[in-house]
C-alpha cells in the first residue's frame, strides 16, 4: 500500500513538474496608435501535459486593477509562439498526426488559429468567436519555428530551414509569402534571432556578447526604391523551379549596447512595449530588464531606461508588453511556481513595472476575474437536467401494460441495435465537426473532451443525435443506422397491428432524449429480458426487425 501511494505521488509530481517546464509563451499588444490601450496574452501550461490555459491580460486604468488576469479559453496543446495584433492573438501549433496518416518526407503544415477579445462593457470582456477559434491558412511545415510576430496590420513568422537558412514569411491574402531579410544575412544568417513585433514595422533582434543588432523592416510604398528581392549570386545563374518571389521589405537598422548586468543573464528575452522596446533575464535569482525608446519609424535610441529587479524564481517566466495611452506604457512579467507545484495556476505571479520610469507598479499574486460566458452555463445545465433525468427514470417505473407488436415483426437483438446506434453515432460525429470546425484528430484523444471546447461538442453531439433520431424515427420509423441493420422503431401500444406504423414525433422525441441524454437508461434495452430499454417504455415503443420466415410461411 505505501509503494502504491508513493508511486501515484511520484506521478503526480512528474506531472506538475513536466508543466511547469514547459515554455511560457507570452504575447504582447501591438499598436500603431501610441493613445491605444491594449492588452497582452499568456499561454499558461496545465497538468497534465501539453494542455494549457489560455489567459488575458486586460489593459490597465481605473476600472481594472493591477495583477488582474482573464481565464479565456482551454487548450489541447501548447502552442510554440504567441503574436497579438490590437485586441486578437495568433498562435501557432505544431503539427501532430498518426504514424500510420503521415506521409514519407511530407511534414506536416503547421496550424494557425486566434482568438480576439473585445470590449462588452466598463471592465467586461467577450472573447470571439465564443465556441472556437478562428482558423487561418497553415504554415509550413519545413524547418524549425524560431517566433510570431505582429505589426498593427500583419503577421510574420520566422523559421529555420534544415540547411540554417532563415525564412520570414509574411501573412497575405494568397497565404504565406515569403519576405526580403536584411542584405547582410543573405550570405550568412546569424545563429540566434528573435522575432518582435511593434507598432512601426516588423522587428528582428539578434542578441550578442555586448550588444544588440535591431532591425525594423517596413513594406516600402509604391515610389520608393527597394532592393532586388533576388539575391545576387542567384540572378547570374537562376533556376525557374527554384526561384521564389520574395515580397519586398525597407529594413533599418540600430545597435544598442547591452548593459553589464544582462550580459551574463539567463533567459534573456526581448519584447516591445508601446513605444519601447525591453531586454531582460534572470540573473541570480533576479529579473533584471531595460527598455529603449523606439521612434515613430521603430528605430531604438536614447539612454536606456532600468526597470526595478524582480526576485524571480528558478522557474519559466515570460514578458508581456501592454501599451498603455492613459496610463503609461507597462512591462507585465508572468512568473510560474518552481517545479514540483501541484497546481502552478494557483499561484501565478505578477509583477507590473513602468516601461516610462522602470518603478514597479504591482508585485503579488495573479487575480484570476472569471470569464464565464452562456456556453460555460449551457453546459452545466445541461449536466444537472441530465443528472436529474437520470434519478427520475431509475426512481420512477414506467407502465407495464401490455404491448402489441406488428405482425411479421419481433424484437430486434441487442447486437443489431447497438450496431445501428453506433452508425447513428458516427453520423452525429460528422456532423458537429463539421458544424463546428473541429478536427477528427482532435475527436479521438481523451484530453480533447475533458476540454471546454469537447464538452461543448459533447452537447451539441447530443443535441444533434436527439434531433436527427426524433425527426427520423417519428415520421420514418428508422434512421440511418436502423436502415442498414433492418431495424425498425414501432408503436406497440395495446391493440392489433397488423402494419408497424411510426411512434409520432413527440414519442420518437421522448425515446431519443432519454436515450442520448442520459445514456445510462439507454443502455438498460441490452439488460431488459424483454429487449425494451427505459426509453422505449418510456415512449411505449420498441425496436423490432421483420421476421421474413414468418411472412412466407403466411403466404
Amino acid at each position: 500500500m505505501r509503494s502504491f501511494a508513493a508511486a501515484f505521488l511520484a506521478v503526480l509530481w512528474l506531472a506538475a513538474f513536466q508543466a511547469a517546464s514547459q515554455p511560457l509563451v507570452t504575447a504582447g499588444g501591438v499598436t500603431r496608435e501610441p493613445e491605444d490601450d491594449l492588452g497582452g496574452w499568456v499561454v499558461l501550461p496545465e497538468v497534465p501535459a501539453p494542455q494549457a490555459t489560455l489567459l488575458f491580460v486586460p489593459p490597465r486604468g481605473a476600472s481594472v486593477p493591477p495583477g488582474q488576469v482573464i481565464p479565456v479559453r482551454s487548450l489541447v496543446s501548447t502552442p510554440l509562439f504567441a503574436a497579438a495584433q490590437r485586441g486578437r492573438v495568433f498562435m501557432v501549433f505544431e503539427a501532430t498526426q498518426a504514424k500510420a496518416f503521415r506521409g514519407e518526407g511530407q511534414p506536416k503544415p503547421r496550424g494557425v488559429y486566434s482568438i480576439s477579445a473585445e470590449r462588452a462593457g466598463k471592465a467586461a470582456w467577450e472573447f470571439l468567436p465564443p465556441d472556437r477559434l478562428d482558423v487561418h491558412p497553415s504554415l509550413g511545415g519545413d524547418g524549425a519555428v524560431l517566433g510570431l510576430g505582429a505589426t498593427s496590420d500583419e503577421l510574420f513568422a520566422l523559421r529555420r530551414m534544415p540547411d540554417g537558412v532563415l525564412v520570414l514569411d509574411v501573412l497575405t491574402h494568397e497565404g504565406w509569402s515569403p519576405v526580403l531579410l536584411p542584405a547582410p544575412w543573405v550570405k550568412q544568417a546569424p545563429e540566434s534571432v528573435v522575432l518582435v513585433g511593434c507598432g512601426a514595422g516588423i522587428g528582428l533582434a539578434t542578441v550578442g556578447a555586448a550588444s544588440i543588432e535591431w532591425w525594423v523592416g517596413t513594406r516600402p510604398t509604391a515610389d520608393s526604391e527597394t532592393a532586388s528581392p533576388t539575391a545576387p549570386e542567384a540572378e547570374a545563374n537562376p533556376a525557374p523551379e527554384a526561384v521564389v518571389p520574395l515580397v519586398p521589405m525597407a529594413w533599418k537598422r540600430s545597435v544598442l549596447t547591452l548593459p553589464s548586468e544582462l550580459r551574463d543573464a539567463a533567459d534573456l528575452q526581448v519584447a516591445t512595449a508601446g513605444r519601447r522596446l525591453v531586454a531582460g533575464g534572470r540573473a541570480g535569482g533576479v529579473w533584471k530588464g531595460w527598455a529603449w525608446n523606439l521612434s515613430a519609424a521603430g528605430e531604438a535610441g536614447s539612454p536606456p531606461i532600468r526597470l526595478a529587479d524582480v526576485a524571480a524564481p528558478e522557474a519559466p517566466a515570460g514578458v508581456v508588453g501592454l501599451p498603455g495611452g492613459t496610463v503609461g506604457d507597462r512591462v507585465v512579467l508572468v512568473m510560474l511556481p518552481a517545479p514540483g507545484a501541484t497546481d502552478p495556476r494557483k499561484r501565478v505571479e505578477l509583477a507590473e513595472l513602468s516601461a516610462g520610469t522602470g518603478r514597479e507598479l504591482y508585485r503579488g499574486p495573479a487575480s484570476m476575474k472569471g470569464a464565464v460566458g452562456t456556453r460555460d452555463y449551457a453546459v452545466v445545465g445541461v449536466a444537472l437536467v441530465m443528472a436529474i433525468a437520470m434519478v427520475l427514470g431509475i426512481v420512477v417505473n414506467p407502465s407495464r401494460a401490455a404491448i402489441s407488436l406488428p405482425d411479421h415483426c419481433s424484437i430486434a437483438e441487442p447486437l443489431r441495435r447497438v450496431v445501428a446506434s453506433l452508425i447513428d453515432l458516427t453520423v452525429g460525429v460528422f456532423i458537429v465537426a463539421r458544424v463546428l470546425r473541429v478536427e477528427l484528430g482532435g475527436i479521438g484523444e481523451l484530453s480533447w473532451w475533458m476540454s471546454l471546447d469537447g464538452q461543448w461538442a459533447l452537447v451539441s453531439l447530443v443535441g444533434v443525435m436527439i434531433l436527427q433520431g426524433a425527426v427520423l424515427e417519428g415520421m420514418l420509423g428508422r434512421t440511418l443506422g436502423k436502415s442498414l441493420t433492418g431495424c425498425l422503431v414501432v408503436d406497440v401500444r395495446a391493440g392489433a397491428q397488423e402494419e408497424p406504423r411510426p411512434a409520432g414525433l413527440l414519442r420518437a422525441l421522448l425515446r431519443n432524449g432519454i436515450k442520448w441524454g442520459v445514456p445510462p437508461l439507454g443502455l438498460t434495452g441490452l439488460l431488459d429480458a424483454g429487449g425494451r430499454g427505459r426509453p422505449d417504455q418510456f415512449a411505449g415503443s420498441a425496436v423490432v426487425s421483420l421476421d421474413p420466415d414468418d411472412a412466407e410461411g403466411d403466404e
